[in-house]
């Protein structure tokens, strides 16, 4: 019953975009990562993207990080968003795609995306630096 209210404000959501006069499209974000050599195996984001409804999370790459991360339901009602994930695998390195959001936006999206915060951690629990990028779907630099 939550899941269907939640769907129904996101649709309406939606049409209030369509509605306000703003141009609108179904876009999706891909978020990658970067650990350098440390392996990831934690790491919390939060992303803000104005005039936009996320209306979807899914996955990423490598095999650990398939499943969508952890969000909560509710925050698919505006353009806020805080994502976090763990593995108790082996932990991969390097640049790495952990998500991708689905949209229904005015404009570009991914340039309206800005990281508010970044936590992760290594094996063990040591926190690591992180650096984040939202590229277009498709996009990998």
């Amino acid at each position: 019953e939550r899941g269907s209210a939640m769907r129904h404000l996101a649709l309406l959501l939606v049409c209030g975009l369509a509605l306000s006069g703003q141009e609108s499209s179904f876009q999706a974000l891909e978020i990658f990562v970067d650990s350098g050599d440390a392996p990831l195996a934690a790491w919390q984001i939060e992303l803000t993207i104005a005039d936009a409804v996320i209306v979807g999370v899914e996955g990423g790459e490598p095999e650990c990080w398939r499943e969508p991360p952890h969000y909560d339901p509710e925050a698919l009602t505006g353009g806020r968003i805080i994502l976090a994930a763990f593995t108790t695998d082996t932990a991969p390195a390097g640049r790495l795609r952990v998500a991708r959001l689905h949209l229904e936006a005015a404009g570009d999206a991914a340039e309206r995306a800005v990281i508010a915060s970044v936590v992760a951690a290594t094996e063990g629990g040591e926190r690591i630096p992180l650096t984040v990028e939202c590229l277009p779907f498709g996009e990998k630099r």
